[in-house]
């Protein structure tokens, strides 16, 4: 098994767990303290929705800085309801997934671009834009993603500005199963090639 498949996995675990905690959180006891020095316990649920933050932090920052001098930037939103916890949950668990792909496949130390002048309106919304040139040792490839690995649903919800919670669930839904195809698929069979010299 591979590292990243691993911790996925684990992460996987974990959010679920985490999820089922977070669906009994009652509301109106986010003040409540099972001691006098103990944190409230909207704040530990908080922290339990928002912990897959830090995979996302640790991979995308440079540094990270646990006690700033100027003091923290992270503002954390509060919840208030089970279903507020579990949307935060999901949109952390999400942001984590994200940056394992990220790290896995586009750590190249400056050499990865976006390149808008490789989009192909002809290609249609859905395509246009996964179109690839990539380059080794002087000699450099075009290749076009096929059609039946990314959906018009999935480019209209990535696309959007602000999702409900039910749009949020269903994009990670939609980005779990285009990862699972496109790691179990050849890439022979997922990509055209274009233009190679």
């Amino acid at each position: 098994m591979k590292i990243k498949d691993f911790l996925l996995a684990e992460l996987n675990r974990e959010v679920e767990r985490s999820r089922s905690a977070l669906a009994q959180v009652p509301e109106g006891k986010s003040d409540w303290t099972p001691h006098e020095r103990s944190m409230a316990f909207g704040y530990l649920a908080n922290m339990v929705a928002t912990i897959p933050m830090w995979i996302t932090m640790q991979i995308n920052q440079d540094d990270l800085d646990i006690a700033p001098k100027d003091g923290g930037k992270f503002e954390m939103k509060p919840s208030n309801t089970s279903a507020e916890y579990v949307e935060a949950l999901d949109k952390a668990a999400a942001g984590a997934r994200d940056a394992f792909e990220m790290v896995t496949r586009a750590v190249t130390e400056g050499r990865y671009v976006v390149d808008d002048a490789l989009a192909r309106p002809e290609r249609g919304p859905t395509h246009e834009r996964f179109v690839f040139r990539l380059g080794y040792r002087g000699r450099s490839v075009t290749v076009a993603l096929r059609d039946g690995y990314v959906s018009s649903e999935f480019i209209a919800l990535a696309g959007m500005e602000q999702r409900t919670a039910e749009q949020e669930n269903r994009l990670t839904v939609l980005k779990r199963e285009m990862a699972e195809l496109l790691l179990a698929t050849p890439a022979a069979e997922v990509y055209d090639v274009d233009d190679k010299d």
